[in-house]
């Protein structure tokens, strides 16, 4: 289980080992909280959650030896989160995730010890004119410097 805030302050997330990532919104004021959001869709517990640096795309990292990246579509007045990506280059639980300062790139560790470096690329857009996703592919791969599990990663 782990916690984390978005960088805007405004969003926090939780996850727990129901495989579900609760988004919650935290009023500044007077520091009530109201789920905005449940997202459903790993197939495990769900271990650790990182925020992207400046846009509201979380990451979420599972036993089901995947990491998905979710991201906010606003369509109309309705705010929907859904999971954009699946990462899938693991044999292992997935156990921490780490974006670049920029956002641009994001680091992923795992039970199977590799460390796996994934590139975004802007995914095209939608009928509605809203962002598609991103698309993230696999830029670097190593494994071969750790004996064991890899547990946390940072930039």
């Amino acid at each position: 289980a782990d916690v984390a805030f978005a960088g805007s302050g405004s969003l926090l997330a939780t996850c727990s080992r129901d495989r579900s990532v609760w988004l919650w919104e935290v009023d500044a004021a007077d520091g009530d909280a109201e789920c905005v959001a449940v997202l459903n869709g790993h197939q495990g517990d769900v271990k650790r959650l990182a925020w992207h640096p400046s846009r509201e795309m979380l990451v979420s990292c599972s036993y089901d030896n995947t990491a998905r990246v979710w991201e906010e579509q606003v369509a109309g007045a309705v705010d929907d989160w859904y999971s954009s990506s699946t990462l899938s280059a693991h044999s292992a639980t997935v156990w921490s995730a780490a974006f670049s300062p920029s956002g641009a790139h994001l680091a992923t560790v795992s039970a199977d010890r590799a460390l796996v470096i994934w590139s975004r690329a802007p995914g095209p857009p939608t009928a509605a004119g809203a962002a598609a996703g991103s698309k993230w592919a696999v830029a670097a791969r190593d494994d071969a410097r750790h004996t064991g599990a890899v547990l946390c990663v940072a930039w």
